[in-house]
């Protein structure tokens, strides 16, 4: 049996055990010393490639993540690619999943110029490592999440677009099975065309991605015609169904919008109570009374305003949704019926607004203008920008991709742990990535069997 300053390894597993509880229990102080003797112990026994190895690194970067520590954590995981550079060379991919370990810590530790240069690095080495596509798409599907959340908050839109379309390809090309990858990836895009064109109605935002309109409503039909199995309704389906009355309506086209609302009122009349209410049903219930507003069929829009306002909670986490519906509703009257049919709604707004909005908020001055002047500028107000100042409540594409179920990137910290996750062969003493990502740009930054 080998040991290692008296220690054997079973004694070390247990150490690794005993700081990952006072960890748990918040000493990570305390616990520290003990991770960093057991890691040198084991990694001396075994070796750095070992799964056993990278299993107990793996519970102390989660800690060392979780009270701030980057400083260990990213020595640590440098030392361990180094190693497997060392031991397995270029042409093993776990040589570069540790790599892009390295660049998502950095990116955890707010570094992203250095996390950027590693996980691009990190995508090169595992293209070059990997020879069937499919295992090429999975292991690097995190990274290029990662490379496209840089470049939007960056504002490199042009890269977004080009790694975007890069995975709609690569999904493309394995076929039927990745068949939901594809739309989802195609949706993601819906979103970046739309958050580019509100970029583009801002003189400060440049460079703002274009789609023709053809192909941009081809890629929502196809995305809604897209039939997930074992799924019914989803945020997916109805989210682009909302987009697609957004460009019917915006571009003018009557009929299509007509027929559309036809079909949509028939979707929401489908949908059970439990959907009723989740967030992107009830936008999709707003655009389609906005859309008969526009089309100046009153009656219409005030039945869905009103479905809206009478079925819609007076409080809770929709309560900003009810809101807007309650100034739509108001200019919607104020415009066909006249101010007095549209006051006792926007006091009631006004009300509202006190409990839900801060004190400071621009609501609340639009509102006490509006009723001391007697009118609303109903062709001059967008209510959902008012409402939501910073932007409306149409999200920006990163912010987008974390809060969807189906989330590409989840908060910083989630997200590292499940970079540095992988399943363990204990067996034979390899990692295997389970993730799924697909190479995309050829950028011409540094080798890729370089690191730093």
């Amino acid at each position: 049996m080998a040991f290692w300053n008296g220690r054997d390894l079973d004694d070390l597993l247990e150490s690794i055990r005993s700081a990952s509880i006072l960890a748990r229990d918040g000493d990570f102080l305390s616990a520290k010393p003990a991770f960093m003797e057991s890691l040198d112990g084991i990694e001396a026994l075994l070796s750095p490639t070992h799964a056993i190895f990278v299993n107990a690194l793996h519970t102390f970067i989660l800690y060392a993540i979780k009270f701030r520590d980057f400083d260990e954590a990213i020595t640590r995981v440098h030392r361990a690619h180094q190693g497997h550079f060392d031991i397995l060379g270029p042409r093993d991919k776990r040589t570069w999943q540790f790599l892009a370990r390295l660049g998502h810590l950095y990116l955890e530790s707010r570094v992203p110029s250095q996390g950027f240069h590693m996980l691009h690095n990190a995508r090169k080495g595992l293209i070059a490592a990997i020879s069937d596509p499919e295992d090429a798409y999975i292991c690097t599907l995190d990274i290029t999440k990662s490379l496209i959340t840089i470049a939007n908050e960056r504002g490199d839109f042009e890269a977004v677009e080009r790694e975007l379309w890069s995975l709609v390809s690569k999904a493309e090309a394995l076929g039927d099975l990745y068949r939901s990858d594809v739309v989802d990836y195609k949706h993601e895009l819906v979103h970046f065309y739309y958050s580019c064109h509100t970029r583009e109605r801002h003189p400060s935002m440049t460079h703002p991605a274009r789609i023709s309109r053809s192909r941009l409503e081809q890629m929502l039909l196809e995305i809604i015609n897209f039939k997930r199995p074992g799924i019914g309704i989803n945020d997916t389906d109805i989210c682009c169904r909302d987009h697609l009355r957004s460009l019917y309506q915006e571009t003018g086209n009557v009929s299509k919008l007509e027929d559309l609302l036809h079909s949509l009122e028939d979707f929401v009349t489908k949908t059970g109570k439990l959907d009723a209410w989740r967030p992107k049903m009830v936008t999709l219930k707003q655009g389609i009374a906005t859309a008969f507003a526009w089309l100046g069929q009153l009656e219409k829009a005030e039945s869905w305003f009103l479905h809206l306002l009478q079925e819609s909670p007076k409080a809770g986490a929709l309560d900003e949704t009810r809101l807007m519906t309650l100034m739509n509703y108001s200019a919607l009257r104020a415009k066909f019926k006249g101010y007095g049919e549209a006051e006792p709604y926007l006091r009631e707004a006004q009300q509202m607004a006190k409990e839900i909005l801060e004190p400071n908020h621009p609501f609340h001055s639009f509102v006490a203008t509006t009723l001391a002047s007697g009118s609303i500028q109903t062709d001059q107000v967008c209510h959902n920008c008012l409402v939501h100042p910073s932007g409306g409540a149409e999200k920006p594409l990163v912010a987008v991709l974390q809060d969807r179920s189906d989330t590409w990137v989840l908060d910083r910290a989630s997200h590292v742990s499940a970079a540095l996750d992988m399943d363990m062969d204990t067996s034979t003493g390899t990692n295997i990535c389970i993730r799924r990502d697909a190479e995309t740009d050829s950028d011409t930054d540094s080798d890729a069997n370089t690191d730093t």
